[in-house]
């Protein structure tokens, strides 16, 4: 009686490492799922930089955009007052983003530019929008080292 609840026992056990091993073979593969991102569109910041020792270094004016106001015959212009604060020049590279009312990107983008700010100074970083259709605008900085 000892033996039959053993064995049985026993072939439970086996039959669960098989309905485990088989059961973990997941010929399907799925891909992981995404988190959603808790900081609404309307709150991300205009102004990007990858870099956080550049965060301490420069510093922003508010931009001008022309037109203020979005018009169907004429695209968008962004000039950004940027300033370097440290003692020391600072190289960095920047990309203009333009985006539609609905928040896509629009293709027209601009590729990185170098910008080499002396110490102290202020520059301007300055980009049209290719198309009519932009209402919105992005600015991502990152150290050109």
């Amino acid at each position: 009686m000892k033996a039959n609840l053993f064995y049985c026992g026993l072939k439970g056990i086996a039959f669960g490492l098989i309905l485990m091993v088989t059961g973990c073979n997941d010929p399907v593969k799925a891909p992981y799922g995404g988190q959603v991102d808790l900081l609404p569109a309307s709150q991300y910041p205009n102004i990007s930089i990858e870099d956080p020792i550049l965060q301490k270094w420069l510093v922003f004016s508010p931009a001008r955009v022309e037109p203020p106001f979005p018009q169907a015959d004429r695209p968008v212009t962004v000039t950004q007052p940027i300033r370097n604060i440290s003692d020391q020049g600072v190289a960095v590279q920047y990309r203009f983003e333009f985006f539609d009312a609905n928040r896509t990107p629009i293709r027209t983008n601009t590729d990185f530019r170098l910008l080499h700010l002396p110490p102290r100074t202020e520059l301007f970083m300055e980009a049209t929008a290719g198309e009519t259709t932009a209402r919105e605008w992005r600015i991502i900085i990152r150290s050109a080292r």
